[in-house]
């Protein structure tokens, strides 16, 4: 993959981390979760609280272009998913197994919409929803050139847009099957592994030191260094022609 390439997805991604990181650090505070977690430990019914995280969801892949980390980390947060179950406990647990359940079902649904949007409306319709001309040039030839494989594994990582990603295979005939099935097992996978790994973190922030927005934001330090480094071999290389 060409330099410039690689930073136009850094510049992708990077925004991605960001919106993680400051939803991390936001939700770190006791003073704001709390509170809401109360709200929903003795709601009258759970439905609509479901019903909440199903839209969010939803919405997200449709139209937003918000890592999905965000809802799942929240929802540890408010303790919607217990994280002190451990991971072997969570497994267990049939609330965890309902979440998935909820979340997936939103996640298809708006993934199959997002692919018929970008069938019936290309470009246009990533331009209504996120992105720009430079952004919907980029991973259509990332999805036409590199196949299926790589298309499956941005479905596993929680930083990439989902919307943009499944306009973009229907705007360039992916195959809708292939589209279908490797979204429902790589989101599958991606979700309940997310979510474990979430939870582990969570249990071991109980010292006081919020962990998760530790890592997001090493990994944010981390990306805008290989970023500034890119970006200085693709300004060489201009500069060099």
């Amino acid at each position: 993959m060409k330099n410039e390439q690689i930073l136009k997805i850094l510049k992708i991604i990077i925004p991605m981390v960001l919106i993680m990181f400051i939803c991390d650090l936001v939700f770190s505070f006791d003073a704001i979760t709390d509170p809401i977690a109360d709200l929903i430990e003795n709601a009258p019914s759970k439905k609509m609280i479901y019903f909440f995280i199903w839209l969010i969801m939803f919405v997200q892949v449709c139209f937003i272009p918000v890592p999905g980390y965000v809802v799942l980390n929240a929802s540890l947060y408010l303790k919607i998913i217990n994280p002190s179950l451990g991971i072997i406990g969570m497994l267990q647990s049939s609330q965890f197994w309902f979440y998935i359940l909820i979340v997936m079902s939103a996640y298809m649904l708006g993934a199959i919409i997002a692919y018929g949007m970008g069938r019936l409306w290309g470009k246009r319709a990533l331009e209504w929803c996120a992105g720009s001309d430079e952004d919907y040039d980029l991973w259509c030839t990332f999805i036409r050139n590199k196949g299926k494989v790589p298309y499956l594994l941005t479905i596993l990582l929680p930083t990439f847009p989902d919307d943009m990603l499944c306009i973009i295979t229907g705007s360039v005939k992916f195959p809708f099957w292939d589209f279908l099935w490797m979204n429902l097992v790589g989101r599958t996978i991606g979700l309940t592994a997310a979510i474990l790994a979430l939870g582990a973190v969570h249990n071991i922030s109980k010292d006081g030191i919020p962990w998760s927005v530790v890592f997001t934001f090493i990994g944010l330090i981390v990306l805008m260094i290989v970023h500034h480094i890119y970006n200085k071999r693709v300004i060489k290389e201009r500069n060099s022609k």
